[in-house]
């Protein structure tokens, strides 16, 4: 198997450009929920926004030293302890199995070693079958189907809900060899 050299850190202002022109490319954009237009007068804004919550972490992730996409933890639930993530990686020569695989249970590892929640949750478009039956094998379940609840142009796309809860992932841990990816908590650490 490939060996991935990949860490995550926080964003700073000089990823603003790469990150917006990365957020709107068609090849990131068909397997997200929106089509954004984006400026860097409001991905400053974000960037504010997003340093002042302490609920939140978005960061850049890199392979070899270079910028290849985005890892978020949002919309953090204290009091039922759910947290939601996301994650593109939006430079495809970068992408494989490997480097998912590491990044998904790092991923876990971070929410539920780290932040001590007792479920991860994510969504993904219907239209990446392939990311859904990956997440699945590494132990994510399948919590239901929101039918076409996403219009993109003139197309619907079905939501497909997955989550990991603190229970099973000591079990999903054991069963996937994985090189742990560090995020860092606060800017100091990075």
């Amino acid at each position: 198997m490939i060996n991935v050299s990949a860490k995550a850190r926080k964003i700073k202002e000089e990823d603003l450009e790469m990150i917006m022109n990365w957020r709107m490319s068609p090849e990131v954009t068909k397997y997200m929920t929106t089509d954004p237009k984006l400026t860097l007068d409001g991905q400053k804004k974000w960037l504010r926004k997003i340093n002042e919550n302490r609920d939140e972490f978005y960061y850049v992730l890199e392979v070899d030293d270079t910028p290849v996409g985005i890892v978020s933890f949002v919309e953090w639930d204290k009091n039922a302890d759910i947290i939601h993530t996301g994650v593109y990686i939006a430079v495809k020569e970068k992408r494989s199995i490997k480097l998912t695989a590491d990044l998904q249970m790092s991923l876990y590892d971070f929410a539920f070693e780290t932040l001590k929640v007792n479920k991860v949750a994510f969504e993904i478009l219907g239209n990446n079958p392939m990311v859904i039956k990956f997440n699945e094998r590494l132990g994510a379940k399948r919590e239901g189907i929101l039918r076409q609840a996403i219009k993109k142009g003139n197309e619907y796309y079905d939501l497909y809900l997955l989550s990991v809860l603190k229970e099973e992932w000591p079990y999903v841990k054991e069963k996937t060899k994985y090189d742990k990816i560090v995020f860092p908590l606060c800017v100091d650490e990075v």
